[in-house]
């Protein structure tokens, strides 16, 4: 799912549980629970039933419904009562350290040498107990994917990478 999320960036590993933890400490309520997958354009599917007993809550809370089509992501959502609506900046969540809610950071597959160990470098300044890694997902056996998109990104040297290409960041 990094084309769909991640592009360029990071993925950060947590838990449920810690993170249930930490937003009991937000002062707001919270409710969280997996997400049910329903094939909206039959209206069949086979982990929902709006007649099934044990299903009358989706029915109260359709914000843990989604489409079947987004099934892989086996998601689970954290949900809270919405802003005052004089509060147009959204929900703030204070006094909350990384180190205790995040277990390990992975970096897109196709960062170039430089970004990773710029980020690399960073996390490893403010979170050293954090594995911190560049994924290896577009790597195969040999690695020669990976190895190809390094040498892509070493021959472009586009404007928006130059200020990466020698680790340094400014």
């Amino acid at each position: 799912m990094w084309k769909l999320y991640g592009n360029q960036g990071v993925a950060i590993k947590t838990t449920v549980g810690k993170l249930s933890a930490l937003f009991e400490t937000a002062g707001r309520d919270f409710i969280y629970g997996r997400m049910t997958y329903v094939d909206y354009g039959s209206g069949v599917s086979t982990e929902f039933d709006p007649l099934r007993e044990s299903d009358y809550d989706l029915l109260l809370r359709p914000f843990f419904l989604k489409r079947k089509e987004f099934e892989s992501e086996q998601e689970v959502r954290f949900v809270t009562a919405g802003n005052d609506p004089d509060e147009r900046k959204g929900i703030l969540l204070t006094n909350l350290t990384a180190k205790d809610w995040i277990f390990a950071i992975r970096l897109w597959p196709g960062l170039n040498a430089g970004e990773a160990v710029s980020i690399l470098k960073a996390v490893e300044h403010f979170l050293p107990q954090v594995d911190c890694q560049k994924s290896e997902l577009f790597s195969g056996p040999d690695g020669s994917l990976l190895e190809l998109i390094d040498d892509f990104n070493a021959r472009t040297g586009s404007a928006a990478d130059s200020g990466w290409t020698d680790g340094q960041d400014g």
